[in-house]
């Protein structure tokens, strides 16, 4: 593909993005299986991929699922995850149901 092409990867988040090279991507969108455990294996996979000042994108940025009647992990894995590791919420797009995106970042070094 031709320099500022998207491609678009269909599978697990996690066993997709373990076929690639680390620091390969400028940015990822995942769209997960919502859990907590499933967000967290996401999250462990995507900070490898993504390039040091690149961007990490998630779907469904709610505790619950008021369409499914459902908690959903994806707030509290990713709010642990920067906290832990430094990283910082870039961007939050709201959406009308608030199933919400979120994008964060590493957060610049002292």
């Amino acid at each position: 593909m031709g320099e500022g092409s998207v491609v678009l990867h269909e599978d697990d988040s996690a066993r997709a993005l373990a076929a690639f090279p680390d620091a390969y991507f400028d940015w990822i969108y995942i769209d997960g299986d919502h859990s907590y455990a499933g967000v967290k294996r996401d999250i462990e996979q995507a900070k490898k991929k993504v390039k040091q000042d690149g961007t990490l994108v998630f779907n469904d940025y709610i505790f619950w699922s008021h369409a499914e009647l459902m908690e959903y992990g994806v707030i509290q894995a990713i709010n642990e995850f920067c906290l832990d590791e430094d990283w910082g919420l870039h961007y939050l797009a709201l959406e009308s149901q608030m199933y919400c995106d979120v994008a964060i970042r590493r957060l610049p070094r002292a």
